[in-house]
C-alpha cells in the first residue's frame, strides 16, 4: 500500500508489491514515477506534480513496522524503538515471564517511534507492536539478573583446604579445587549451600545471603565423621586375676585383664585403680585419640601406708632401732621415724642400748596410717632387762603376753602388767620352778657383788 503525503496529509495512491520502478497516478490525474527500495520507506520521484517540486513529495510504504529492543538486558530500563510509516499511530504491548502483560502504550510515529520500560524480573519478554493501519510485528528480549561473584571455600577443622567437595547453591553446582574453592555467579537472594564431601568428612548445609553485584567469599569448615578407634589399656604389677578398672570421662570399665575401649577422636582424662592392696603409680592420666588406635600403659604397685614411730625418753643423739618382722632399720637419731609398709600384719619392736622400751613385741595390722608412741626408760643398776609382747596395743595397761628375761623366754605362761612409764611387772602368780631358780641365781649374783 502506497501513500503520498505533504504537510501531514496522506492520500491513497495504489497497492504496490515488491520493489522496482513504478508509475502511479496522483490526484489531479497526473502520473508520478517512483522507485521502491526495501531498505527505506522513502521513494524518489523523477518528475513534479501539482504538489510542488519533486523534493517536497514523498511516498511511504505502510506494509512494515520494525522493532529494536537491544537484545540482552539486566534489571533496569529497556528502550523499545522502531520505524514505520509517518503519521501512523503505533500500539506497543510487552508481556513478561509467564505471559503477564507489563506494558501497553500508544505512540504517534513520525516515521520512528520509541518507548521505555523498567523491568526487574529476569526472564524472557515479548514485544508486540501494531500500527493504526493494521500492520503488526513482534520480537523478544531477555532480562538477565545482576550477578554476584560468590566463592565457597571449604576447609577442615585445622583450616586446611578440602578438595573434591561437591557444592550445590540453588540450581548451580560445582566441585572444590585443590585450594578448596569453587566460584558461582548468583543473583541477589538467600541460598542454601549443600556440601557433599569425600570420606571421612560429614555433609554440611549452610545458608548464605548475597546482593548483586558484589564479591563474596564464604568459608565453611567440615567436621570429620564420628569414627571410633581402639584404645587399649594394659597393666603391669598386679597378681594374675586381680580385678582393676578404668574410668574414662566418667564411664567405668572393669576387668581382670586388658581393657579395650572404642572411642572417637578427642582429648580424654582417665583414672585407674585396682582391688586389694595395690595402687596405680599414676592414678590420673590423659590421652588423645587422633585418627588411629592407641595403647595406654598402666603400672600398679603395692599400696603402702606410713607407720610413724615417735619416741620419748632418749637423750638427743641417742641411737635407737625399729625391728619390723625381724628386719632391723638403720640407726635412728631423731625422735621420729616413718616406715612405709604395705597392707598386712607385722611384728614391731623398738630398742635402744641401755634403755628399756614399752614396745618390745607389737603385733600391728597395717591398712591405714598408724602412729606408735615409744617410751624409753634407762636401765637401773643390777636391773635385768625384760622384754615381752603387748598384744592389746601400745601404751595399754594390764596387757599379757610372752616375757623374756635377758632375751631368754620364760617357759611358763605368766601374767605381765605394763605399767605407766613403760615398766613391766611380772605378776607372782603360778611362778614355776624355772622362774624361782632364775630369781635365786639373780639374788646370788647380787650378794657376791656386795
Amino acid at each position: 500500500m502506497l501513500y503520498l503525503g505533504k504537510g501531514g496529509e496522506l492520500e491513497h495512491l495504489e497497492n504496490l508489491m515488491g520493489e522496482g520502478n513504478f508509475t502511479v497516478p496522483v490526484p489531479q490525474g497526473q502520473n508520478v514515477s517512483v522507485m521502491v527500495t526495501p531498505l527505506s520507506s522513502i521513494f524518489v520521484f523523477n518528475q513534479s506534480s501539482h504538489y510542488g517540486n519533486v523534493e517536497e513529495l514523498y511516498l511511504w510504504s505502510s506494509d512494515q513496522v520494525s522493532i529494536n529492543t537491544g537484545g540482552v538486558h539486566y534489571p533496569g530500563l529497556v528502550t523499545i524503538s522502531g520505524e514505520t510509516s509517518p503519521f501512523t499511530e503505533v500500539n506497543i504491548s510487552v508481556y513478561g515471564p509467564g505471559g503477564v502483560q507489563v506494558m501497553r502504550e500508544m505512540t504517534d510515529s513520525g516515521g520512528e517511534y520509541s518507548a521505555q520500560l523498567t523491568v526487574s524480573t529476569p526472564g524472557e519478554y515479548r514485544v508486540v507492536v501494531e500500527t493504526s493501519t493494521g500492520i503488526e510485528n513482534s520480537t523478544t528480549f531477555t532480562v538477565l539478573p545482576r550477578l554476584a561473584n560468590v566463592t565457597i571455600h571449604v576447609v577442615n577443622s585445622r583450616g586446611s583446604p578440602v578438595s573434591g567437595v561437591e557444592v550445590q547453591v540453588g540450581n548451580e553446582s560445582g566441585t572444590t579445587n585443590s585450594s578448596g574453592m569453587v566460584v558461582f555467579s548468583l543473583p541477589t537472594g538467600n541460598y542454601t549451600v549443600r556440601l557433599t564431601p569425600p570420606y571421612p568428612y560429614v555433609e554440611e548445609n549452610r545458608t548464605i545471603s548475597v546482593v548483586a553485584p558484589g564479591d563474596y567469599t564464604f568459608t565453611i569448615a567440615l567436621a570429620v565423621l564420628n569414627l571410633s578407634y581402639r584404645v587399649e589399656f594394659n597393666e603391669t604389677g598386679l597378681p594374675p586375676g586381680t580385678e582393676w578398672y578404668v574410668n574414662v570421662s566418667g564411664i567405668h570399665y572393669s576387668r581382670n585383664s586388658t581393657i579395650c575401649l572404642l572411642l572417637p577422636n578427642g582429648n580424654y582424662t582417665f583414672t585407674v585403680g585396682a582391688q586389694g592392696d595395690y595402687v596405680a603409680k599414676e592414678p590420673v592420666g590423659h590421652f588423645t585419640v587422633n585418627g588411629s588406635n592407641l595403647v595406654v600403659q598402666v603400672t600398679f604397685i603395692p599400696e603402702v601406708f606410713p607407720v610413724i614411730v615417735k619416741e620419748t625418753g632418749l637423750p638427743p643423739g641417742t641411737e635407737w632401732y625399729v625391728n619390723v618382722s625381724g628386719m632391723r632399720t638403720v640407726p635412728v637419731l631423731s625422735s621420729s621415724f616413718t616406715l612405709l609398709l604395705g597392707a598386712g600384719n607385722y611384728t614391731i619392736s623398738v630398742m635402744a642400748q641401755g634403755y628399756t622400751s614399752n614396745v618390745t613385741l607389737l603385733h600391728l595390722v597395717v591398712n591405714s596410717t598408724r602412729t606408735i608412741l615409744v617410751l624409753f626408760s634407762p636401765l637401773r643398776a643390777n636391773e635385768t632387762q625384760i622384754s615381752g609382747s603387748n598384744a592389746s596395743g601400745i601404751g595399754v595397761e594390764n596387757s599379757t603376753g610372752e616375757v623374756r628375761v635377758n632375751s631368754t623366754p620364760i617357759t611358763r605362761e605368766v601374767n605381765v602388767t605394763v605399767e605407766t612409764q613403760g615398766q613391766i611387772r611380772v605378776n607372782p602368780v603360778e611362778i614355776g620352778i624355772p622362774v624361782v631358780a632364775l630369781i635365786l641365781v639373780a639374788i646370788a649374783v647380787m650378794m657376791r657383788r656386795k
